[in-house]
């Protein structure tokens, strides 16, 4: 459960952001459920949409997401509807091993020694 602040601070991020979830004439699909819990790999919030001609309102939508994702409702305002999930509770990444950065120090050398031959070039001008 969210305490007051941290539903008002989500609800400050939130507003920058832009719906990825769209509900249409059919209402909430298993298809929306599915993409409302993958959209959460990638993202905390979670914001959706739900259009006029739609069976559902934004408040059952939001539920029915929020029930399906494991994750939060924050606010429902008109058609718009915005979901929390928190990083500890979404599965870790694998990780992926980094490889070694390359040995810049021969580059280095040679880039000193052409410098050096061009500046006693310019000085024998």
């Amino acid at each position: 459960m969210l305490t007051s602040k941290k539903r008002a601070e989500l609800r400050s991020l939130a507003q920058t952001e832009k719906a990825i979830i769209h509900i249409g004439k059919n209402g909430v699909l298993p298809e929306t459920e599915i993409e409302a819990k993958n959209a959460f790999n990638n993202r905390e919030i979670v914001k959706g949409r739900v259009l006029e001609t739609s069976p559902v309102t934004a408040g059952e939508a939001a539920l029915a997401l929020s029930v399906a994702s494991a994750s939060e409702v924050i606010q429902v305002v008109g058609n718009v509807f915005t979901l929390y999930k928190k990083l500890d509770e979404r599965p870790p990444k694998p990780k992926t091993q980094k490889k070694p950065a390359p040995k810049l120090k021969n580059t280095i050398i040679k880039r000193k020694k052409t410098y050096e031959k061009r500046s006693n070039n310019r000085a024998k001008r």
